[in-house]
């Protein structure tokens, strides 16, 4: 099987120290082919000086003011040519110098559009770090309590061309509703593969305490949008602890089920 080549995207603002381990992690690598793309936001406490200085090892970097981290990511797809895309944004980092060759013998493009792997939860305030579930089974029918771990999925480039890109009305979860919308609204392809990739550290604006409304807000969206009857959904979650409501929960869960392409 020809191995799939990657692009990798990293974006980042103000974060040096945190883009700099994650540049290490990238050039490190053994797997090779691979383009490497930076989008930072015009930052100022030297990480375009940075990124220059490593110029010669990018596709393409730009340093400039942009609207947020969903419509950086875009920008990262727009130049993207790789079979396969992965977000790595500054402060993440693999867990070996042999990770992407692992995944690309693991992951096969002719088998689906999306692939979510595991990934190392660090967080640096309480000092506690979890390993993400080793089983596929939490997705098997809704997003609703689990998306899929950001710097561990690998998107199929030519389904961004199909489905269009992020939604940069997001502050927080565009990647969120960009997974709802591809799995159950387009029948997406999906596959878990475990792999544990990538260290994720939980210091960026989705985990800021106060942003919490807004993630409260974009959540609540999402779910309204993608997961109906909604007072159903809500009527579950509820009643989850009483047979009744466990009961409805599993029968939910095999209509969602089937609109899923799941693949093995």
């Amino acid at each position: 099987m020809k191995l799939p080549k990657l692009s990798i995207i990293t974006v980042n603002l103000n974060n040096k120290a945190g883009l700099q381990k994650t540049m290490e992690s990238v050039f490190e690598q053994t797997f090779k082919d691979y383009e490497y793309i930076i989008i930072d936001g015009g930052s100022e406490d030297g990480s375009k000086e940075l990124i220059e200085t490593h110029s010669d090892k990018l596709s393409y970097w730009i340093s400039e003011n942009d609207n947020g981290i969903y419509n950086a990511m875009n920008k990262g797809i727009v130049r993207a040519q790789g079979d396969l895309i992965i977000f790595l944004n500054s402060g993440d980092y693999y867990v070996s110098n042999n990770l992407l060759l692992y995944a690309s013998k693991r992951i096969d493009p002719g088998k689906a559009d999306v692939f979510f792997c595991r990934f190392i939860f660090d967080n640096p305030v309480s000092n506690i770090i979890v390993v993400s579930d080793d089983s596929g089974n939490t997705y098997d029918w809704d997003l609703q309590n689990s998306n899929f771990p950001h710097p561990g999925t690998f998107y199929k480039r030519s389904v961004f061309l199909t489905i269009g890109v992020f939604d940069e009305n997001y502050k927080i979860l565009g990647d969120f509703d960009w997974n709802a919308k591809a799995l159950i609204n387009h029948r997406v392809a999906f596959q878990y593969v475990n792999l544990i990739t990538a260290f994720f550290r939980a210091d960026g604006v989705s985990n800021a305490a106060h942003h919490m409304n807004t993630f409260e807000h974009e959540k609540n969206k999402i779910l309204s949008t993608y997961f109906r009857p909604a007072w159903l959904f809500k009527y579950i979650n509820n009643h989850k602890d009483k047979i009744y409501g466990a009961l409805l929960e599993k029968a939910l869960g095999k209509m969602y089920k089937k609109k899923l392409n799941r693949v093995y």
